[in-house]
């Protein structure tokens, strides 16, 4: 289980993993952060926001951990073979910082599918967040959209998969894509 320490000793937000033979629990804290609190290296702030863990894999095995927010971009980076640790030496950047946050990943077809969501999460009926969607070969990119934009540009492309329309929709950012017992996707 990855979860969010929202804020820590250190004055940051953090990713904590902990372990248990059931869903239901009881769980066991690893007893350090999986991705600490970290400078922000693409927005000159001091602390970027750990936050909407989602963890994946590659055709070879190899697991990887996203995270990020608005403030700081979507990085992502390699995880042990338990999942309880990550190399910060291999992190970088898959969406660019103060436009994307709260990754999903999806595989089909040989694609790694990369949800996000953009705009302010947290202004209420203003928010007008929306998912976008990028694919790539493996899961660190990079992400283009269907014209073929890259998700982590200065002016940064991303589809539409499912937007604001300020009526019925006003802010369906937050997605999660995940398949059935019957082989039948959901978002």
């Amino acid at each position: 289980l990855y979860y969010v320490a929202p804020t820590t000793g250190q004055g940051g937000s953090a990713i904590g993993v902990a372990t248990s033979a059931s869903p239901a629990g009881p769980w066991t804290d690893s007893g350090h952060p999986l991705v600490a609190p970290e400078p922000n290296p693409y927005n000159n702030s001091f602390l970027r926001a750990v936050i909407d863990p989602d963890e994946t894999q590659d055709a070879s095995g190899q697991r990887y951990i996203s995270y990020g927010s608005y403030n700081g971009g979507v990085s992502i980076r390699k995880l042990s073979a338990d999942g309880l640790t990550s190399d910060p030496t291999s992190e970088q950047q898959i969406a660019i910082d103060n436009r994307f946050e709260g990754a999903n990943f999806w595989q089909h077809d040989g694609y790694y599918y990369l949800f996000v969501s953009t705009t302010n999460c947290c202004n209420g009926p203003l928010t007008g967040s929306s998912v976008l969607v990028g694919r790539a070969l493996t899961p660190t990119g990079p992400f283009f959209d269907k014209s073929g934009i890259p998700l982590n540009t200065f002016a940064p492309g991303g589809t539409f998969s499912i937007a604001s329309n300020g009526n019925e929709w006003v802010g369906p950012g937050g997605n999660v894509v995940l398949e059935d017992e019957s082989g039948q996707d959901f978002m």
